[in-house]
């Protein structure tokens, strides 16, 4: 989903922000402290890549004032809705409450909830649903004849190259989100007939020779594992147009077959959308599956034979 079509009210534990520059980082793991402090005390012990600043975590502890441009995103999107659906949700806390409450009490629009217990705004809803989320969703679903897609992870990969001297070049590789947001998730990255192994943030690799278009410069990307993922074996081409701003990879890993799909995209800046997003490219890799060591809920979910097709 894109960034501005969601309103994070309550934080998100993957995301940490600098408060200098205000440039946002999104991690694979929880972006938190590993030493003991405050609950009041947001930094996180690591430092802005941008400008050197503190980075701090974005999640909103009770007591604490909700971002004001998420909450505000959230009311226009309220104002527009014909249809609240509250999943799950007591709507007992404030102000965060009152985004459903507007829509209820909105002339033509629809306030529907599904939760367990009672709710300050039963009174008002057109639809109320004593059920489990995920129960009154399956049956949802089926009503309307949707299948649920199988669970694909996306990952977004910018690759560049500089020429730093004569016969002297760095790769530069990081993820990112559709809008430029840098996007941690890689443990390592190495580069083929490189003894060096890229181990920390920015994945930068210098290397000798000379960049003539139709260069190939092989690629180990190592990721962090929270989906057992295997290593991706990537091959980077270089082009005779070669963009300033990088190359972006469309990464797709399946955890159920286990494999990595990649499509390289014609795009000119990482937080622009790719013009062609079904065409796979002529240099897409599609790794064999991985030993076996699924996560638990992956494994269930097979068991219970519902099996996604192959990544397209």
């Amino acid at each position: 989903m894109l960034p501005d079509r969601i309103s994070e009210l309550h934080g998100n534990s993957n995301r940490e922000y600098c408060k200098d520059c205000g440039k946002e980082y999104i991690r694979d793991f929880r972006a938190v402290a590993t030493y003991e402090k405050t609950v009041r005390d947001h930094r996180t012990g690591r430092k802005c890549a941008r400008c050197g600043g503190t980075l701090h975590d974005s999640i909103i502890n009770f007591g604490e004032s909700l971002p004001a441009q998420a909450l505000k995103r959230a009311h226009d999107h309220a104002k527009k809705a014909d249809l609240c659906l509250v999943l799950g949700s007591s709507l007992t806390v404030t102000p965060a409450n009152e985004v459903p409450e507007s829509v209820g009490q909105k002339r033509g629009a629809k306030l529907a909830i599904c939760n367990l217990q009672n709710t300050p705004i039963d009174h008002i809803s057109d639809l109320r649903i004593h059920s489990k989320t995920d129960e009154l969703m399956l049956r949802v679903m089926e009503k309307l004849n949707l299948p649920f897609p199988p669970f694909v992870l996306h990952r977004r990969l910018l690759i560049k190259t500089d020429t730093t001297g004569k016969e002297r070049n760095q790769l530069t590789i990081l993820g990112v989100d559709v809008d430029g947001t840098p996007v941690t998730f890689l443990k390592s990255v190495r580069l083929d007939y490189n003894r060096r192994v890229a181990r920390s943030e920015p994945f930068v690799i210098d290397f000798r020779g000379t960049l003539e278009p139709g260069t190939i410069l092989k690629l180990e990307l190592e990721f962090m594992g929270h989906y057992c993922e295997p290593n991706l074996e990537l091959s980077h081409v270089i082009s005779q147009h070669e963009s300033d701003e990088g190359t972006l990879y469309l990464l797709g890993y399946s955890p159920y077959t286990r494999e990595w799909m990649t499509t390289k995209q014609d795009c000119t800046n990482a937080g622009e959308e790719p013009r062609d997003n079904t065409e796979k490219a002529e240099d897409s890799v599609l790794l064999s599956t991985a030993p076996d060591g699924l996560p638990d809920n992956i494994r269930r979910t097979r068991a219970a034979n519902i099996l996604p097709p192959i990544i397209a």
